[in-house]
């Protein structure tokens, strides 16, 4: 989830659902709409930086990916909104 404009990372995050016609996370997209009600304002979008394939060490792969791009966007995170990792 980035912040329109700045394009900062204010969260980042995995999610196994399915990807919606826009290539969106549908639980990246229900996120982005609860922060933007709060903000009173279309302030944040979301997007897919990486596609792991389902298959034998694909959660870990996903993990490792969210740990990485949260150490590469560390400074611009929101620690209200990013929790882990």
């Amino acid at each position: 989830i980035f912040e329109k404009g700045t394009d900062n990372v204010v969260k980042t995050g995995i999610s196994g659902g399915k990807i919606s016609k826009a290539d969106k996370s549908y639980r990246a997209t229900n996120q982005v709409n609860k922060l933007n009600k709060a903000e009173g304002a279309a302030k944040y979008d979301s997007r897919v930086v990486e596609k792991i394939p389902a298959g034998k060490g694909a959660r870990q792969k996903a993990l490792d990916s969210e740990k990485a791009n949260a150490n590469k966007n560390r400074k611009t995170l929101d620690p209200n909104i990013h929790k882990t990792p």
